[in-house]
């Protein structure tokens, strides 16, 4: 298969790791977005940091939508490459890439006319939302950029191709990083700096994804990106990726709701650390996420060319090497979580009030690792709506949970033990369900 990788064939943990290794740098890549502003913004002021916090729980929510193309991308267009059908793998990818540029536009409207009114559910000071509403509106006016990005990292992942993804998105980091000095403090733009920063950047990782697809032809000879839309197969897209999508969803409204809760209990401060602290410890989750994002398309591959062989020894591979990174956190963070939350935030009442939210989510570590590797295998083995619903069930429990302990006279405390239960539970549910299910599977040929 011309430009395309077959993942069929070969040492199962030379291939799955090769795979992994990519879209785990990847993945950090998208974390170093984050820190990268924070680190810079947190020298400027408490409330800028406070304000790109709030302001990305919001782009997280609309950003969970662009899930559905990347993981649809990953098993629609991986099986139909398992099954050696290159032409409907490239006609999928096409109305892939198209199906995220339809609802880019829509987010980008959304964002523009109601910015300011999702950052004032927070109940934060009007100086918070109005930086908040300054930067999300910079930022995700990106988001056509963003979006299709996003399905163009699900098609290379599905292709075997996810060094392609880390060079892409490693460049656009570059852009970031080389411009956020100079926009922040340089031309003295604050806030917003960070945020054109960060624009420049998505739209650069865009135009070399175009570049690779449509001009150097890497995986498809004459690639189209915008297509007719057909709309069976944008159904088969979402129907595989909006159980993902809906529990990221899901999971970015509850963390408004959480968000809010921190900045009541805590003020700038308790929202600092929460917001921030889940940046720290995107380092854990992101580790995993990667490896879960190969171990979906690795499997895709081979459940449709009916190797299920494989796909067990991929799965032995994926909970052993997510279990080792689940074991170094949960030590990283109990034991040193202020002196990492001080890199980034130099205020020495947010990194206190940060290192026991990182101390208290460390306890959960090894159960993420749980959940996130059996996110992996459900999808793969296109069962998306199994993961979707463990986690939307196990994060709604967080509301009840903190609410509760906080009647307890808690404070911030009870909400980071409400995030490190619900953590807790998903994995060991993630686990059983996973167990049990799996002994009933046997393949068949499925025509997406």
């Amino acid at each position: 298969m011309n430009g395309t990788k077959d993942l069929t064939k070969g040492s199962v943990g030379r291939e799955l790791f090769a795979l992994a290794a990519p879209i785990m740098a990847t993945t950090f890549i998208s974390l170093a977005y984050n820190l990268t502003d924070v680190a810079w913004l947190g020298h400027w002021s408490t409330d800028a940091v406070a304000a790109t916090g709030a302001a990305g729980m919001v782009m997280w929510l609309f950003l969970a939508i662009g899930t559905m193309t990347r993981v649809g991308a990953e098993v629609a267009v991986g099986m139909r490459l398992g099954q050696k059908d290159k032409m409907a793998a490239k006609e999928m990818a096409s109305q892939d890439i198209t199906l995220a540029g339809i609802i880019s536009i829509v987010v980008t409207a959304v964002v523009m006319i109601w910015a300011d009114g999702f950052i004032k559910l927070f109940d934060v000071s009007p100086s918070i939302v109005v930086q908040a509403t300054t930067y999300m509106r910079i930022f995700m006016s990106a988001s056509p950029a963003l979006l299709i990005s996003m399905a163009c990292s699900g098609i290379f992942n599905a292709a075997g191709r996810t060094k392609i993804t880390f060079y892409i998105n490693g460049l656009g980091l570059l852009v970031n990083m080389s411009l956020d000095p100079l926009f922040i403090y340089g031309f003295k733009m604050g806030i917003a700096g960070a945020a054109l920063a960060s624009w420049i950047a998505a739209v650069t990782v865009l135009v070399a994804f175009i570049y690779e697809l449509k001009v150097k032809s890497r995986l498809f000879d004459d690639f189209h990106f915008i297509v007719k839309p057909v709309w069976n197969k944008m159904l088969t897209i979402a129907k595989i990726g909006a159980p993902v999508a809906s529990f990221n969803i899901v999971f970015a409204i509850l963390g408004f709701v959480i968000t809010g809760m921190a900045s009541r209990e805590g003020g700038a401060v308790g929202l600092l650390a929460y917001t921030t602290g889940g940046d720290i410890e995107a380092i854990c989750w992101n580790t995993a996420q990667g490896m879960s994002e190969a171990l979906s398309a690795f499997v895709a591959q081979n459940f449709g060319a009916g190797r299920m062989d494989r796909v067990k020894k991929s799965y032995n591979v994926a909970m052993l090497f997510c279990l080792s990174i689940g074991l170094f956190c949960t030590v990283l963070f109990v034991g040193f979580g202020e002196d990492i939350f001080r890199i980034f935030v130099p205020d020495v009442k947010a990194y206190t009030v940060g290192a026991e939210y990182m101390r208290i989510d460390g306890y959960s570590m090894v159960f993420m690792m749980l959940e996130i590797v059996h996110q992996g295998m459900f999808y793969g083995t296109n069962r998306s709506m199994i993961p979707a619903g463990i986690s939307i069930v196990g994060n709604i429990l967080r509301i009840p949970i903190a609410l509760l302990l906080i009647s307890f006279g808690m404070g911030l405390s009870a909400i980071w033990w409400a995030i490190c239960t619900s953590s807790i539970s998903k994995g060991a549910v993630s686990t059983l369900w996973y167990q049990i299910s799996t002994k009933r599977i046997k393949y068949k040929n499925i025509a997406l």
